[in-house]
């Protein structure tokens, strides 16, 4: 009878289990995403302010909490995230919840409730932008808040996001208040047309101290249009000493922001000098790429570079250089019978 009754026991716990674990949901949540790091001052700005945010309140069901409990029981319950009005709180049961193994759908699940939760509550949305500002850059928990954020409107989500970043401009030689920056602004969905914030991140690229896939993740959140052709022209001259100064695979990642922020009358010239046969072959195919895209213009000047290339039996690009000018350029009849006898021989 005892074995009977254990083996009982044990078939009922697995059907529990079962069932427990059939209704979370597919979504899921990326450990990749950035934080920031902690300070003692608050964001000015809040999302109350926004009329988009004032929604209805939360529809969810409460039922008795069961709060500050570390015990799998407990967590797995699938209304405490819903049930507790704490946004911290909420988001360290979705953290404690990930160290264990095995609760990937539970944490899916708990994870869409919380969205549901800040996309309905005015207050949480207020609570987990403070809660963004003080949180530090690695933490789980500044990444899962970065990503529930993600359920308000793109506008509001912006302007959360700018409203945080601000507070960082006058601090950027502090690297660890640069990152939070930059985390900040990367996470935006649009344009950023601050001209106070434009001018910062022009700011970190002119910092020596400052690293060049910093400087590009900087330049990448500007806009050539926004700028002044002095303020393009001094970013130039930084960005051909990166090129200079670089490992070649490193200074290949510094073409496109090169040629970006050349205007278009001079940017065949750029390119030109950049697929010189001195220039290292990551430079010169990384030049190669903007040109099938269609970042380069199909100049004439470009094309009788590329032709010197592709005629050159010593250049280990000529191949390279024949595909882009048939694939990107009007050749004549003597050009294309030119590359032909070539590659033909």
């Amino acid at each position: 009878m005892k074995t009977i009754a254990l083996f009982t026991f044990a078939f009922g716990c697995f059907i529990a289990g079962y069932m427990v674990s059939s209704i979370a949901s597919n979504s899921s949540i990326s450990d990749d995403q950035l934080a920031l790091n902690k300070s003692n001052h608050q964001p000015t700005t809040h999302l109350n302010a926004l009329q988009a945010c004032t929604l209805e309140p939360t529809a969810v069901t409460p039922i008795e909490a069961t709060r500050n409990t570390n015990t799998k029981a407990d967590l797995n319950n699938t209304a405490s995230i819903a049930d507790d009005k704490n946004i911290e709180s909420m988001l360290d049961r979705l953290d404690m919840l990930r160290q264990q193994a095995g609760n990937g759908e539970l944490i899916a699940q708990q994870f869409d409730i919380l969205k549901k939760a800040i996309a309905t509550n005015p207050q949480l949305a207020d609570d987990l932008i403070d809660l963004l500002y003080n949180t530090p850059l690695d933490s789980h928990v500044f990444s899962t808040a970065l990503t529930a954020l993600q359920t308000l409107p793109a506008q509001d989500l912006d302007f959360a996001l700018l409203s945080i970043a601000e507070q960082y401009e006058g601090a950027l030689e502090d690297a660890e208040s640069r990152e939070k920056f930059l985390a900040l602004l990367t996470n935006t969905s649009g344009t950023i047309d601050s001209k106070p914030t434009v001018q910062a991140l022009l700011h970190i690229v002119d910092m020596d101290a400052v690293d060049a896939s910093t400087k590009l993740e900087a330049l990448h959140l500007v806009q050539p249009h926004q700028l002044f052709e002095e303020e393009k022209l001094s970013i130039r001259t930084e960005l051909n000493q990166l090129i200079d100064q670089s490992h070649a695979n490193e200074a290949a990642k510094v073409v496109p922001q090169l040629l970006r922020f050349s205007d278009q009358t001079h940017r065949s010239a750029v390119a030109s000098d950049l697929l010189s046969q001195h220039r290292a072959n990551p430079i010169r195919n990384a030049v190669l790429d903007s040109l099938a895209s269609g970042d380069i213009s199909a100049t004439e000047e470009m094309k009788n570079t590329l032709m010197a290339i592709a005629n050159n039996p010593n250049d280990n690009l000529n191949h390279e250089a024949r595909a882009i000018l048939e694939y990107a350029f009007e050749l004549n009849k003597q050009e294309y019978d030119q590359l032909a006898v070539k590659y033909n021989k």
